[in-house]
């Protein structure tokens, strides 16, 4: 089966239109962005007990590396509240296992405004 495209005033229009599917793929990958980001924003509920998107600007977090059967990896998560000075700890196989990765974790609290510290010296004053 051939795909052919068609040119009419400078749109590319597909001949036929039923290998398009609408937004069906759209969906999906939607949908399932959506069950993850509940599912961060259960465990900073749980953990931290911030409920709302903009109170993690609030953050301040610094990944914990170990060694794991030679590799490095993340085992912990130090976050910091900026005003209140509450630290919180997460353990990185409690967020693996309620289905988020650490990157889409990582990449959420990111969005949403959390800082990371690199100061070594400011990492010790939070642990």
């Amino acid at each position: 089966m051939a795909f052919v495209i068609k040119k009419k005033s400078g749109l590319i229009i597909p001949k036929t239109p039923t290998l398009i599917l609408p937004g069906m793929k759209e969906k999906e990958e939607s949908l399932t962005e959506k069950i993850i980001e509940e599912e961060i924003k259960n465990i900073l509920s749980d953990t931290v007990g911030i409920k709302t998107r903009i109170k993690i600007r609030r953050l301040e977090f610094i990944p914990i590396y170990r060694k794991f059967r030679g590799e490095k990896e993340i085992g912990k998560i130090y976050l910091k509240q900026k005003y209140t000075h509450q630290t919180f700890v997460i353990d990185a196989n409690d967020i693996e296992s309620r289905g988020v990765t650490l990157l889409e974790f990582f990449d959420y609290i990111i969005l949403a405004g959390a800082t990371e510290i690199q100061d070594s010296n400011k990492a010790l004053e939070i642990m």
